[in-house]
């Protein structure tokens, strides 16, 4: 593989590295080998797998998300999410949801079983800077989100609401 990793995601069976060349590919345990790889049409931003193992969940610079189910080894298709590449995702494990940041400055929630969009929240641009990163509660139905200027914001997605600012 000659393009750079844009993402890397590890359990305790495998890893998971999403590339430039528009490739998400699960390696074995020794990295020696890849033993599934999916291409997509643009370069994958974002990979994470969930809890189970059976799922890799991929982000791509399309705005779309994918599901490679490691069951049945084969791509489920992408769904159309955000306007803009897709920054950074994490399966909420916790509340069964898929969490994106994207440059299109939204952050979605959706379900797992569907790809559903539950909810969205919105950065406008002439207040707060890009974001860049999330990470959901493992428990509680909230997650935290970094942004380009060193800010982090958690927020509770019942109440749709930011509830600490630092």
């Amino acid at each position: 593989m000659d393009s750079a990793v844009l993402s890397i995601a590890v359990n305790e069976q495998f890893c998971v590295t999403g590339s430039a060349d528009n490739h998400v590919r699960v390696w074995n345990p020794d990295l020696q080998d890849a033993i599934v790889t999916s291409e997509h049409k643009k370069a994958i931003s974002s990979v994470d797998i969930s809890a189970d193992g059976l799922q890799v969940i991929c982000g791509c610079l399309t705005g779309t998300i994918g599901l490679l189910d490691r069951g049945e080894y084969k791509e489920v298709p992408l769904t159309r999410c955000h306007t803009d590449d897709i920054l950074c995702m994490e399966y909420h494990q916790g509340q069964d949801s898929i969490i994106t940041v994207s440059k299109d400055r939204t952050i979605r929630v959706f379900r797992c079983d569907n790809f559903e969009q539950k909810d969205e929240f919105y950065c406008k641009p002439d207040k707060i800077s890009q974001p860049l990163c999330v990470a959901g509660h493992p428990t509680m139905n909230r997650f935290a989100v970094g942004f380009e200027e060193g800010e982090t914001r958690i927020c509770d997605v019942a109440s749709h609401s930011e509830l600490y600012r630092f």
